[in-house]
């Protein structure tokens, strides 16, 4: 390993796997695996462990193609849930049609497309203090509602992430390679505005499927506010995308309420 993984408390690829060893459950990790690099990493840290696992993967039908096509590829083996609500399959564009479209303050669509796995399980994530102001208090290990949330890799930087994969020769989705630092949900309201745009460039099938679910939303809801960003689905989007502060806390789910252990 190279020098970055180098702390006072020995190489983070040691810490991390005492983390996990540490509150290994008796029924094995519940991995919540996005395609994403950290993520990536949780799943080689578990498995260099000797720990029992699975991993799952929640289809949010906003993720970029390469994602699924990288799963299907190197991780065949994921668990891939797709999303319910009230009993019924969904997907965003449908959530979209009921609820309106979700921003930094109102995000329903983590709870219904990414949150609601792992219940009574302990769940690994990639989350790290160096990602975001939001997540620079997080601990190694969590309790959040009905979970326990374990950490492994939450003192890592960016450069150590990518030191374990290229290091260990890990494939990971092509997106990285072309100018993309983090890989979520297109259009994530937490990301900042230049990311949106290039989102909204990039991705017109799923802005002419948001447009539909406008279309259908507002046709339920003639008073919403939502006309006051445009007199269109297509203009009240792109206010939407437009109107996006400069700072980016993207990736961050709703964890209010947890406590530690």
């Amino acid at each position: 390993m190279t020098q970055t993984l180098i702390t006072s408390n020995g190489t983070l690829i040691t810490q991390s796997i005492d983390h996990i060893k540490k509150h290994q459950p008796k029924d094995g990790y519940y991995l919540a695996f996005s395609g994403g690099k950290d993520s990536i990493v949780c799943y080689d840290l578990l498995e260099k462990a000797g720990v029992d696992f699975e991993a799952h993967h929640a289809i949010t039908s906003i993720d970029p193609k390469e994602v699924g096509i990288f799963l299907r590829k190197y991780y065949p083996e994921v668990e891939r849930h797709h999303p319910t609500y009230k009993g019924e399959p969904t997907n965003f564009y449908k959530l979209v049609s009921m609820k309106g479209l979700p921003n930094r303050h109102v995000r329903w669509c983590c709870a219904y497309l990414k949150e609601v796995g792992g219940t009574g399980r302990t769940v690994v994530t990639g989350v790290r203090r160096a990602e975001s102001n939001k997540r620079s208090g997080r601990l190694v290990y969590q309790k959040f509602g009905n979970k326990n949330i374990l950490n492994p890799i939450v003192d890592w930087k960016d450069n150590d992430v990518w030191d374990l994969i290229h290091d260990n020769e890990l494939p990971y989705p092509s997106l990285y390679d072309n100018g993309h630092d983090r890989i979520g949900c297109i259009l994530c309201p937490l990301m900042c505005v230049h990311k949106r745009i290039r989102d909204y460039y990039e991705h017109p099938a799923h802005v002419r499927a948001l447009e539909r679910a406008i279309e259908i939303f507002l046709s339920t809801r003639p008073e919403s506010g939502l006309w006051n960003w445009g007199s269109t689905p297509k203009e009240i989007i792109l206010s939407w995308v437009t109107s996006t502060p400069t700072t980016d806390e993207s990736g961050q789910c709703n964890l209010e309420g947890v406590t530690s252990e």
